[in-house]
């Protein structure tokens, strides 16, 4: 294998997006008659969120900020939202010790739907984020996973054919989308789970 594709929400990192929905309604008590599932709904949805413009470039991260105040009657000011946004990640220090491990042997990428101001507070505070040689990013492509155009931008940027890489993700659509195109792919369950089957494709042992 000559490249190595990790996606960043669900592997490197976890995440809460409901917690989203409940600081949002926390924010200020003319929000609190709202369901935070509603809100969740609202910006998460997987075919009608706000957030899948977001991720895919198509909104700033003031008119993404500005929508949702209109959306939900808030007058949160930028920077409290910006707090609430980001304030949703922990490291898998498992996964982050694989990658460390990896780093120097395998060319490293990361290929993530994301947004700016996640991805800003990401790399800020996750050193993990240092050994990619490249990070592919969905506001960057303007497309999302399982959208073919962020594999091929993905294969692109690291030189090396689907058939020569390995896609590793959480989501399995995500890794069905890989695969079609001709990615080896590991469908990503638990830290031990993707330790053992990196062991089996490459000539490594991890010896975590």
């Amino acid at each position: 294998m000559d490249a190595l594709f990790f996606d960043l929400g669900g592997v490197i990192v976890d995440f809460d997006h409901r917690s989203i929905a409940r600081g949002l309604l926390g924010a200020e008590a003319g929000a609190r008659a709202l369901a935070s599932e509603e809100v969740h709904r609202w910006l998460f949805d997987w075919t009608t969120g706000l957030n899948n413009a977001f991720n895919a470039g198509r909104i700033s991260p003031e008119d993404f900020h500005e929508a949702i105040c209109r959306k939900f009657g808030l007058t949160l000011p930028f920077e409290g939202f910006v707090k609430i946004w980001n304030n949703i990640f922990s490291e898998n220090q498992r996964v982050s010790a694989m990658i460390h491990a990896l780093s120097g042997r395998f060319p490293l990428f990361l290929i993530s739907n994301t947004d700016p101001l996640h991805f800003e507070y990401i790399v800020r505070r996750y050193a993990v984020l240092q050994k990619f040689k490249a990070w592919i990013l969905s506001y960057e492509v303007g497309a999302c996973k399982p959208d073919e155009k962020i594999f091929v931008a993905a294969s692109e940027r690291a030189g090396v054919p689907p058939d020569r890489s390995v896609f590793i993700d959480d989501v399995p659509a995500y890794v069905e989308a890989a695969q079609s195109l001709g990615f080896h792919t590991i469908h990503y369950t638990s830290a031990r789970t993707l330790q053992n089957r990196l062991s089996a494709l490459l000539p490594f042992q991890f010896g975590l």
